[in-house]
């Protein structure tokens, strides 16, 4: 996708990945929510491999399941977690107020 290089390819999905954990483990520093961090993370592993869906590296035979996953089963999943995230965030909305 992005150099028409399978091994490029392989080098900015990972360089990518790494961005995305980075970024995943500031989110974990900042807020405290494990959760909320592991949300961050999926998304923006989603977005990465979405991205490279159509690349030479993943159009080996091998490789096919992980484009269904990205484009298919991945999203919903990600659906799935911000619902969560939502949950809790409107749950403990009220709990982390100081009344006093």
């Amino acid at each position: 996708m992005f150099w028409s290089s399978s091994i490029r390819d392989l080098n900015v999905i990972i360089f990518l990945v790494i961005v995305a954990m980075i970024i995943s483990i500031f989110v974990y520093f900042k807020t405290k929510n494990k959760f909320a961090s592991l949300v961050i993370f999926s998304i923006l592993g989603n977005l990465i491999f979405w991205d490279n869906s159509g690349s030479r590296l993943l159009n080996i035979p091998d490789f096919k399941w992980v484009v269904k996953f990205t484009l298919w089963y991945w999203p919903w999943i990600n659906v799935g977690l911000l619902a969560i995230l939502a949950v809790n965030y409107f749950r403990n909305k009220g709990k982390n107020q100081n009344l006093g």
